[in-house]
């Protein structure tokens, strides 16, 4: 079912799933009438409610809210910076993109390619017409 619908699992999900139906399969051998679901779902929902809390989430989130804090801080400098640079007359700006290395070599590589074959082509041409002009001087001779 996963498959159509193009839902990808965790691993652990999945190994989760494979050791309560082994332990299924054991506890239903030792006893029948016990039922592992409902011994389970008490403990994964305090789980769940330890790992997902108010408190945890709130830690979180100020957290995140001091990271931004400090990260407003800093953005009148680093514009006052950056406004001072822009006004210098010799300033340049640069762009390098990481990891075109390969296709630089690449589209080199066909580039010589292609230049090779248009002067075999003129090479060719050239060739073709002496040629044509020997056997036309031979008849005409």
């Amino acid at each position: 079912m996963t498959h159509s619908y193009h839902i990808v699992l965790p691993a652990e999900f999945t190994m989760l799933a494979k050791t309560l139906a082994t332990l299924e399969g054991a506890v239903a051998e030792l006893d029948p009438e016990l039922n592992i679901l409902e011994v389970a779902e008490p403990i994964a929902r305090r789980l769940m409610f330890k790992l997902y809390s108010p408190e945890k989430f709130m830690k979180g989130f100020l957290a995140g809210m001091v990271d931004y804090g400090n990260l407003l801080k800093e953005v009148p400098s680093s514009m006052l910076n950056f406004i001072s640079k822009m006004e210098e007359e010799d300033y340049t700006l640069q762009f390098s993109l990481k990891g075109t290395e390969d296709t630089i070599k690449r589209i080199d590589k066909i580039a010589n390619r292609i230049s090779f074959s248009l002067v075999l082509l003129a090479v060719s041409i050239i060739i073709a017409g002496i040629i044509i002009e020997s056997g036309m001087s031979a008849h005409t001779g």
